[in-house]
């Protein structure tokens, strides 16, 4: 069992007050509350429907136990279920990995976990690689010649607070506390780079969390919620990235809760056949490949 809770609210909505009215062409101010209200509800619609985060928001996912991790015998020494001889070092990829409910992944932050002994303990993502053109926030981590870079400053003025990197890998300083300018960036060295207990890949859909080669995780506790991911998910904190066809549908159902205010009435409407619903799920997360 899975399940999933935002942990910090977005900075702003994907959508501003003015460009909702004017979609609805209202030119009053006297129902602007209202207004806010049908846009955070359309934004909590769309995400759910599409498995997307608009926004930049904290997440909890949390989950029984790790993937795959089973009792008894016949499983294997450690009780996993990848350990059963029939099954290819491909079934332990696929059933290993933790597929997170929103994407697109921007960090996670660590993995918290009740071990047997009845602690808590928490695992750390291995630092990725520097990637030329990609928007890194202030606190984003990336690992360069050996070195921990942190991104500590944004030199460009932007209203979300992220920036790109630039076009080339930049010449870093091997200087602890000794700084790098990258595109919009400025990176911090932190120290050698630490090993890190998973990996990330952040460019499937869903995005995938993986022990490292040849390791699997941990034992928990048979509790409820024992395993907890925290990462972050969207397309920047003023959604400018986001799909142009999520935007509009949150616009007209905004639109629609405007015009409409209760879910009965004794007129005749005559919707568009499927209009909102096919542009959510022209952007839905589909998981071609479900773990087993």
């Amino acid at each position: 069992m899975s399940s999933i809770v935002v942990q910090t609210p977005p900075k702003a909505e994907p959508l501003t007050l003015a460009q909702v009215k004017l979609h609805c062409r209202i030119v009053n101010t006297d129902e602007d509350a209202l207004l806010g209200v049908y846009i955070t509800a359309a934004r909590d619609l769309v995400e759910s429907e599409s498995g997307r985060s608009l926004v930049n928001k904290l997440y909890r996912q949390s989950h029984d136990v790790f993937p795959h991790q089973h009792e008894g015998s016949g499983f294997g020494a450690a009780g996993y279920y990848y350990n059963a001889p029939r099954h290819t070092h491909r079934h332990r990829t696929d059933h290993l990995a933790i597929k997170l409910l929103r994407c697109p992944l921007v960090n996670v932050a660590k993995i918290s976990y009740i071990g047997t002994d009845g602690a808590s303990h928490d695992l750390f993502p291995t630092p990725e690689a520097w990637r030329a053109l990609t928007e890194y926030e202030i606190g984003d981590q990336i690992a360069a010649n050996g070195f921990l870079q942190q991104v500590s400053a944004i030199t460009e003025s932007e209203t979300g607070g992220s920036s790109q990197s630039g076009a080339s890998t930049p010449t870093w300083n091997a200087t602890l506390a000794g700084t790098t300018v990258d595109g919009d960036l400025t990176w911090t060295n932190k120290g050698a780079a630490p090993t890190g207990d998973f990996t990330m890949d952040r460019d499937s859909e869903p995005p995938r969390l993986l022990p490292l080669n040849l390791q699997v995780w941990p034992l928990t506790q048979h509790v409820p919620n024992a395993v907890d991911v925290f990462f972050t998910a969207g397309y920047g904190d003023d959604a400018a990235d986001a799909p142009a066809a999520l935007k509009v549908a949150m616009m007209q159902l905004v639109s629609t809760w405007y015009q409409n205010r209760e879910s009965v009435s004794h007129l005749v409407i005559n919707p568009i056949p499927d209009h909102t619903q096919t542009l959510i799920w022209s952007q839905r997360v589909v998981d071609f490949s479900p773990t087993r």
